[in-house]
């Protein structure tokens, strides 16, 4: 048995006020079972002593200031003592042992009511709780309601679940501002027909009962607010069409059984989804008039996307490079581009197309230069100024001077100033494009030869320079 004393009361006085004139005091989870000393804090408007194990709160009695009271998880089996707070607005006594709440019928400045998992067999009349907005009674022993809500006209919330309850005929009309009813887990054979008239009703969980005719949901139609409805563990959502008919009485309803409700198009149980095309819409549908991203439309504006694609596709062929079209490595054009080049009637070629082997040509970059023609037969094509500057260097038994007029100046900048040695002067810059480059290497860069002495024979260079293999020990 612990006892609250004067010192854990101060302790627990956040606000730091003089003994007796604490405003809020937090005191849960202390197994406190007597509270005695609380009754010298007149003051008090905001007081939790949830999780303990009081028996009794007679000693409240003079905390006329309460407004806000938690007495969750105790023992309590009677709230004598609490008839004189007048004031309190909120109060939680879930969680205990209480048979009755007549103590509470008094309280006229009550908002809300919470007495959930309890042991109430029935409910006073709340008639003088003009201000009560919410009534939380679930998890008790109630068959009915009675006439304890027939003049609650302000309850806006109101939570039966977990009861006994069959019937519910009668018992709220006195709540014509009724917006949420939960009363799932019950043995109810049909929705309370006093449900027609609340016309602000918005929520309603009715799951887990005993309705199984049509006639048990019919007044549905007549709840013009109604957004969210629970039924499922009730016979009657068994019907294969159960989703679709509760619909057709609900329009209004966007939440059924916990699902979002789809308003455009509601699938009855066992009817198949509509072929819509590929565009999804169906006829004339958005997608039908609008290419997808990425996708150009064709040359032809009429028929559906697939002839359009089938059209682009016999067109890639008929070019020749539907196959590099969808082979091609990094280097080829986009698709975009070589829609472009057919609608347009160019070639594939000029639309920027794939070469032969795979790779778009690349121009030459800093002091890289083209491909040049060997002189002991190396089959690389090139045409142009370079090609016949090759053969002429080659004739001369001379290197091919390659890389621009810029080289060619540095190295007599160099060589005037008496800093070129004898291995750099005549360097050759060589691109080897071996008949290998066609194969797996086709995607790499190719490799460039080291420098080499000017006087050395072209075939004895590269060999040196590829460390005796020849172009087959590269790839």
């Amino acid at each position: 048995m612990v006892v609250l004393d004067r010192a854990a009361v101060e302790a627990a006085d956040v606000d730091g006020q003089p003994w007796g004139g604490a405003l809020k005091l937090a005191l849960p989870n202390r197994g406190l079972s007597d509270v005695g000393v609380l009754g010298q804090c007149h003051l008090l408007q905001r007081l939790d002593l949830a999780h303990n194990s009081i028996a009794s709160v007679q000693a409240l009695s003079s905390c006329a200031a309460l407004r806000w009271l938690n007495l969750t998880h105790n023992s309590l089996t009677s709230l004598d003592g609490l008839q004189s707070l007048t004031s309190l607005n909120v109060l939680n006594v879930s969680h205990n042992t209480l048979s009755s709440l007549d103590a509470v019928t008094s309280l006229h400045s009550l908002n809300a009511l919470i007495a959930s998992d309890n042991e109430l067999s029935s409910l006073p009349s709340l008639a003088h709780l003009s201000r009560l907005n919410t009534l939380v009674v679930s998890s008790n022993l109630l068959p009915s309601l009675g006439t304890a809500l027939a003049a609650c006209s302000s309850l806006l919330k109101l939570s039966l679940s977990h009861n006994d309850v069959t019937s519910l005929k009668g018992a709220l009309r006195g709540c014509p501002a009724l917006q949420e009813l939960r009363f799932a887990h019950n043995s109810a054979k049909a929705l309370p027909s006093d449900l027609a008239a609340l016309s602000s009703l918005r929520i309603v969980d009715a799951g887990h009962n005993a309705v199984s005719k049509w006639r048990g949901v019919a007044l549905l139609a007549e709840l013009p607010r109604l957004r969210q409805l629970n039924l499922m563990g009730n016979p009657l959502t068994a019907h294969p069409d159960y989703r679709t008919k509760v619909l057709e009485l609900a329009p209004g309803v966007s939440v059924l059984d916990g699902r979002r409700v789809d308003r455009d198009y509601v699938q009855p149980q066992g009817e198949a989804q509509p072929d819509t095309g590929a565009g999804g819409m169906g006829d004339g549908g958005e997608d039908e008039r609008t290419e997808h991203k990425g996708r150009p439309a064709g040359g032809q504006g009429d028929g559906t996307p697939q002839e359009r694609t089938a059209e682009r596709r016999r067109g890639y062929e008929e070019s020749g490079k539907g196959s590099e079209a969808s082979g091609g490595g990094a280097g080829t054009a986009s698709n975009h581009e070589r829609d472009t080049g057919l609608r347009e009637g160019r070639s594939a070629k000029e639309a920027g197309g794939a070469r032969p082997n795979g790779k778009r040509k690349r121009g030459p970059r800093g002091d890289e230069v083209e491909p040049v023609r060997l002189a002991d037969g190396d089959p690389t094509p090139v045409s142009g100024e370079k090609a016949g500057a090759a053969d002429k260097g080659g004739a001369k038994g001379g290197p091919a001077r390659q890389g621009g007029e810029g080289t060619e100046r540095r190295q007599k900048k160099r060589k005037a100033e008496g800093k070129l040695s004898a291995k750099e002067t005549g360097v050759v810059k060589v691109v080897l494009h071996a008949e290998k480059s066609v194969g797996k290497g086709q995607g790499k860069k190719p490799a460039r030869a080291p420098l080499l002495p000017a006087a050395q024979p072209l075939g004895a260079a590269l060999d040196v320079g590829l460390g005796g293999g020849g172009p087959s020990s590269w790839g």
